[in-house]
């Protein structure tokens, strides 16, 4: 993916503490269609697609956020 505009530049799973899955995801551009990052303080729904087929990931992520600023948001996500 690298070189493409309004993609996923890199998404990384791993296993965490207990065996809770761990995962970090690094994307730019218009076509993420993220909102604002600055304050604000209501659950992110996050959903990465496949554009060739079906699959499908999906968490909710509810305040308090470990950390966020303009660009970035770091948090845990709910229980599923």
């Amino acid at each position: 993916m690298p070189g493409r505009s309004g993609c996923l530049q890199r998404a990384k799973l791993g296993s965490g503490i207990d065996g809770k899955a761990r995962i970090g995801v690094k994307g730019r551009g218009l076509l993420l269609d993220l909102p604002g990052l600055g304050a604000f303080d209501e659950p992110v729904d996050v959903q990465v697609h496949n554009t060739t087929g079906t699959v499908c990931w999906g968490a909710t992520f509810s305040p308090p956020f470990l950390g966020h600023d303009a660009t970035s948001v770091r948090a845990l996500s709910d229980a599923p």
